[in-house]
């Protein structure tokens, strides 16, 4: 119980760090609808005076919850995670199922900042992402483990059942990013994640 208290400490810890640095690379938000209407003109020109910040839907908190998301004055979507991963592996080794949740992260803001998923795709399939790998983790004792090598190492079972995970959730966040794209003519590209030793990789 102790170590678990502590692990959420610090998981916490990282990310008020993460926030933090996020902010202060963005400290001069627009300060009215005109002044951002204005930015995004001279932007459109080729020099941008927000210094890649804008306005992105984030999630306000770590907890497992699907409606705290909000816009917030953020750098972009690839900066934001990797600020928050590596303040995470700064402070501990991540659970196997937060390694595919910071695949999954990876992958959707890399979609996101080349404009081939709006945010609100990045809210949804995240959030569906999340709420699928949850109710895996009550079957698959797996995805609880401190950290994914040794989890792969444990048995030829475990790795199958650590491909299949991947796959299942690739699955479920390509139906969801096509269902919340409903109202685009464009259908997204189907994604697909793998574990490579001790990390998870979706494109």
């Amino acid at each position: 119980m102790t170590q678990r208290r502590n692990e959420l400490d610090l998981n916490n810890a990282a990310w008020e760090t993460a926030r933090n640095k996020l902010w202060n690379m963005c400290p001069n938000a627009p300060k009215s609808e005109a002044d951002y209407r204005k930015g995004v003109q001279i932007r459109s020109t080729g020099n941008d005076p927000f210094h890649g910040c804008d306005l992105r839907l984030v999630k306000l908190t770590n907890g497992a919850t699907f409606d705290d998301w909000d816009w917030v004055w953020f750098p972009i979507y690839t900066t934001i995670v990797a600020v928050h991963e590596d303040e995470l592996r700064s402070r501990l080794k991540p659970k196997v199922y937060e390694e595919y949740m910071l695949g999954l992260s990876r992958h959707l803001a890399i979609r996101v900042d080349s404009d081939d998923i709006s945010p609100q795709q990045f809210m949804h399939a995240f959030n569906e992402g999340w709420k699928w790998l949850y109710a895996k983790m009550q079957e698959e004792q797996v995805l609880r483990q401190s950290n994914l090598q040794s989890a792969q190492q444990a048995d030829a079972a475990a790795w199958n059942t650590l491909g299949s995970i991947a796959t299942g959730l690739a699955t479920v966040v390509t139906v969801a990013i096509v269902a919340s794209a409903a109202v685009s003519a464009s259908r997204p590209a189907p994604m697909n994640c793998y574990v490579y030793g001790n990390y998870v990789q979706c494109n």
